[in-house]
């Protein structure tokens, strides 16, 4: 099996969880949500637009004279008001509905624009996370075949100190094992760089 120095050559963890992982945590998916928010809050700000509108107001005063009260007298008096007012813009060329209808097409444009990158992310993962099972399986294979080389290779200088095999066996052995090496070296340079691309995948 692997050497216990080398990394877990395990898959990366279920997909889903990763696709989640990497939904919640991608800084431009997180930037074109905000844009989201502020188009929808544009839609209903020209919808209300087209809507009549309702204002209250009010005031209290409190003088010396007080000029709301009649007659006047040198005296602190205080008075209140309160006002209502509706208005309704029912002739605007259209303007109102025009503008209501960009906010709107706007807004589509951005979700439709999350959507595509939100498959993209799943895909990118979902690739990523193939490489990393890849990576992993050729660490495994390149483990096993190290270990044999070592075995091989002791097994070759054994017989060579016995005088059963000539010194060019023993040499052949030692090649196989520095190129096993070597394999075993590059697969954990490939299972790192597979796992570092998930991790952006992921916004890590």
């Amino acid at each position: 099996g692997p050497r216990p120095d080398s990394p877990d050559p395990g898959p990366a963890g279920p997909l889903g969880p990763l696709v989640e992982d990497a939904l919640s945590r991608r800084p431009e998916r997180a930037a074109l949500r905000e844009r989201i928010a502020a188009a929808e809050a544009r839609v209903e700000a020209e919808r209300a637009a087209r809507r009549p509108q309702v204002s209250l107001g009010g005031g209290f005063d409190y003088a010396n004279p007080n000029r709301r009260i009649l007659p006047p007298s040198a005296e602190w008096q205080d008075s209140w008001d309160v006002s209502l007012s509706l208005s309704w813009s029912l002739f605007d060329g259209g303007r109102a509905a025009a503008a209501a209808r960009r906010a709107a097409a706007r807004t589509d444009a951005l979700r439709r624009q999350a959507d595509d990158l939100d498959r993209r992310i799943r895909l990118e993962v979902t690739a990523r996370r193939l490489e990393v099972a890849t990576a992993s399986r050729a660490v495994e294979v390149a483990a096993r075949n190290l270990e044999a080389a070592r075995e091989n290779s002791r097994v070759a200088s054994e017989r060579h100190q016995a005088g059963v095999i000539p010194s060019s066996e023993r040499l052949d052995a030692g090649v196989l094992l520095l190129r096993a090496g070597l394999d075993h070296t590059e697969a954990l340079a490939g299972l790192r760089t597979a796992r570092a691309a998930l991790d952006r995948a992921r916004g890590r």
